[in-house]
């Protein structure tokens, strides 16, 4: 969305580039081999940084973006919830 974009823009803007740069390659080169039972992955169907169609296993929220916790908290908070009563 148009808001995510603005506030990924806002947020590099004041973001060292140092930190960026070992942020990218440390996600780029992740490398892991542990995968826990008990790990909930909670994902937006509309991730442009990283789309739902690459990652795994996840509970999705619809038309989540990427910021999805600033502006989709009412759909995300019952997902908690029901992870944390199980």
């Amino acid at each position: 969305s148009f808001e995510d974009k603005e506030l990924l823009k806002s947020f590099l803007s004041k973001t060292d580039g140092k930190f960026i740069k070992w942020a990218l390659k440390s996600i780029l080169k992740w490398n892991n081999k542990i995968h826990s039972s008990n790990l909930f992955h909670i994902h937006g169907s509309n991730d442009m940084l990283f789309p739902s169609r690459l990652i795994g296993k996840a509970i999705l929220i619809a038309d989540g973006g990427h910021f999805m916790v600033l502006n989709k908290a009412e759909e995300i908070s019952p997902k908690l919830e029901e992870i944390i009563k199980n």
